[in-house]
């Protein structure tokens, strides 16, 4: 994956990432950093399709989901 285009606010809480999977363009929007993992909004650049996540490791699973769908109709993201 690569990473492109990191924002940091003054308070060092919020950042945007922009994550290019060969399949798609992911930009990740941390919101807040709480019981040692990441909480925000993953959205699919492409498809203009958007889904908060609770920690890392559900953030992985949603980006790892898009591999998944064959059908272009389809929403894509899921848990």
């Amino acid at each position: 994956m690569k990473n492109s285009g990191t924002e940091i606010d003054a308070a060092g809480e919020r950042k945007k990432t922009q994550i290019k999977n060969g399949k798609g363009t992911f930009l990740v929007q941390i919101l807040s950093r709480r019981n040692a993992t990441w909480q925000g909004t993953v959205t699919w650049v492409e498809r203009n399709e958007s889904i908060n996540f609770r920690s890392a490791l559900e953030l992985l699973k949603i980006i790892d989901s898009s591999y998944e769908n064959k059908n272009e109709n389809e929403k894509v993201f899921k848990v």
